[in-house]
């Protein structure tokens, strides 16, 4: 450490030789006010009272010189001059040896050494093996920055999209299942990567301009197929049903839009009867509570309400067509979300498939609560089709005709996808969850609940 003078000096300073630098302390020129001190007053050591902090002696004219002389000669030292011992030792001390010449320490690493080290010269009058040495732990060190930066910037490149490369958004995919207009905005990469991602379980595009007809599906009293495998229709009649639903549903459509994207006009569409939610395969044993709510709802219109289940029963027959093996259980497939889109306002239902996968160690570690406790899901490659987005026709703004029809698709989160990177949540890609809340403004839950005790019974609960 080094002292800026003037400091507190309290022995009478000889003025340094030119070749070293000499402190003599004396003891009889000490001031009467430090013979009681132990130790002299430093900036280190605080005074004993504060009226000791502005006491200053005088100095004379060489002690003046002295200082100049010190503040000249940066290797000389405070200590030299200033003697820290204890008062009776003061008279005992002797002159002190001459002070260490300190040199700054050469900059072992800097560039310029670094740079001749790499081109063989030879910075130092050590010896050559010091030199290779040094030479060989800068070469070591450089390769082991790039091979750790090269090994990074791999890593990342693999998990993340390429640097630049547009990123997909909730809005992108809603754009893309909708009219032509639409989904020309989106990027093309984007657009690419994301209808690679699409496995629809009804075709996208109607094999003719439907007309909407009256109420002709009022006139059709069963709206499933049969469960022991024949069908009740021909499968250009299921997917009809999917691209022009019958009225009440286009009505619902359309309210949606008409309204601005407002939930309340959807609630109004329910009937305010509250239905109790029973026991579903046992849940109340194990305390799990599958709905929002203890209790449900219908549609007033019955239509609507065979409608949404008979996409539950429709996409659990075509599913198995995309790889895709599901079962209408508390574990699976019971639940969906009614959302509008926010940009459009277009009705549209979130389902979530594999709700529960079984506990276990090695392919699923998570305890997800009471509701998992029993699961016969297996957690597989199949969880990358757990996600469902029906969307209702969609109708336009500014008369009474329609842009697009309606929508049955599934969405592959398999990873390295464009879903499972830029769309699901980083802590929901284990689960490949695409969240309701990303897509619209939630309205309802749909529950389709098997209430049966020995013989299955499904129900319909608005939540």
């Amino acid at each position: 450490m080094r002292l800026s003078p003037p400091f507190p000096v309290n022995t009478r300073l000889k003025p340094p030789c030119p070749h070293r630098c000499e402190a003599r302390a004396t003891c009889h020129l000490f001031r009467s006010e430090f013979l009681f001190c132990f130790c002299l007053p430093t900036p280190l050591s605080l005074p004993r009272s504060l009226k000791a902090q502005h006491r200053r002696l005088d100095l004379s004219e060489s002690e003046g010189r002295a200082i100049a002389q010190i503040s000249a000669n940066p290797e000389c030292r405070y200590q030299d001059f200033v003697n820290p011992r204890p008062l009776p030792r003061i008279c005992k001390l002797r002159t002190p040896p001459p002070p260490r010449v300190c040199k700054p320490n050469a900059n072992v690493f800097s560039k310029e050494r670094i740079a001749r080290v790499l081109n063989g010269e030879i910075l130092s009058h050590s010896n050559s093996q010091s030199s290779l040495s040094l030479q060989f732990t800068i070469l070591f060190s450089l390769s082991l920055s790039a091979a750790y930066s090269i090994s990074s910037s791999l890593k990342s490149l693999s998990l993340s999209a390429p640097s630049g490369a547009p990123k997909a958004t909730p809005s992108d995919l809603l754009s893309l299942l909708g009219p032509k207009r639409r989904s020309s905005a989106v990027n093309p990469l984007v657009a690419q990567e994301l209808k690679s991602c699409f496995k629809f379980l009804v075709p996208f595009t109607p094999n003719r301009n439907e007309t909407v007809r009256g109420s002709w599906f009022s006139h059709r009293r069963s709206l499933r197929p049969d469960r022991n495998g024949g069908r009740t229709r021909r499968e250009e009649e299921e997917n009809e049903l999917v691209w022009w639903p019958p009225r009440p549903v286009l009505e619902l459509a359309r309210l949606a839009v008409d309204s601005g994207g407002d939930p309340g006009a959807i609630h109004r569409a329910l009937d305010p009867t509250i239905i109790p939610v029973p026991d579903v395969e046992g849940s109340e044993e194990v305390r799990c509570q599958l709905t929002r709510t203890p209790y449900g709802r219908h549609f007033i219109s019955e239509e609507l309400n065979s409608y949404f289940e008979l996409l539950f029963e429709l996409i659990v027959a075509r599913a198995p067509a995309i790889g895709l093996n599901l079962s209408l259980t508390r574990y699976d497939l019971f639940h969906g979300h009614l959302l509008i889109a926010r940009d459009t306002g277009r009705l549209g239902i979130l389902f979530h498939a594999k709700e529960y996968p079984a506990f276990d160690k090695k392919t699923f570690p998570y305890n997800m609560g009471y509701c998992q406790r029993g699961s016969n899901v297996t957690y597989d490659d199949s969880m990358n089709l757990r996600n469902i987005l029906w969307l209702a026709p969609l109708p336009s703004n500014s008369n009474k005709a329609w842009e697009a029809p309606g929508v049955l698709v599934v969405l592959d989160a398999r990873p390295g996808g464009i879903i499972y990177r830029d769309i699901i949540p980083e802590y929901a890609n284990f689960v490949r969850t695409i969240y309701e809340d990303d897509l619209g403004d939630v309205i309802v839950d749909v529950n389709y609940l098997n209430v049966g005790d020995e013989v299955p019974n499904y129900k319909l609960f608005i939540c």
